[in-house]
């Protein structure tokens, strides 16, 4: 479990920009799920209130249910604090679209009193991975090769 924030797609990008401080932007604190097999970053959509997405495409996914399901693809900033700084990035995120998969992967979530499920590509775009010792992010240097 890593705490961490997702922040509202045009506040995260004035952030990246410093054109708005951390505390200008709207971001909301979650407590996410860090899944390695899991590819993208799922955000349940009742979390998101006052946090605009960018919204790209519907996508269909499995693995919440038993069946494809419906998800909206959509570029949302994700934040976690590493070393005592904010780590931020924005990129694709997946938000239930169906009522019944939004239930399950609260059930899902509630059992790890959790919020939402950390993904690999937030991993990746964030630049960080498990400490082997800790179990926290730890920032990882950039791989150009």
């Amino acid at each position: 479990m890593w705490d961490g924030w997702v922040i509202d797609y045009y506040d995260a990008l004035a952030y990246l920009r410093r054109e708005k401080t951390w505390f200008e932007v709207k971001h909301r604190k979650m407590r996410f799920l860090v899944d390695t097999g899991t590819l993208r970053t799922i955000v349940p959509r009742g979390l998101l209130e006052d946090i605009n997405p960018l919204n790209i495409r519907e996508v269909r996914a499995q693995g919440i249910c038993d069946r494809p399901a419906r998800f909206m693809l959509s570029h949302l900033g994700i934040a976690l604090a590493v070393d005592d700084k904010h780590v931020v990035s924005i990129h694709g995120v997946l938000i239930p679209l169906e009522d019944e998969v939004e239930k399950k992967l609260k059930e899902v979530l509630s059992a790890h009193s959790a919020d939402a499920i950390l993904g690999l590509i937030s991993m990746d775009e964030l630049h960080v991975v498990i400490d082997e010792k800790t179990k926290k992010p730890k920032l990882m240097p950039l791989m150009i090769l």
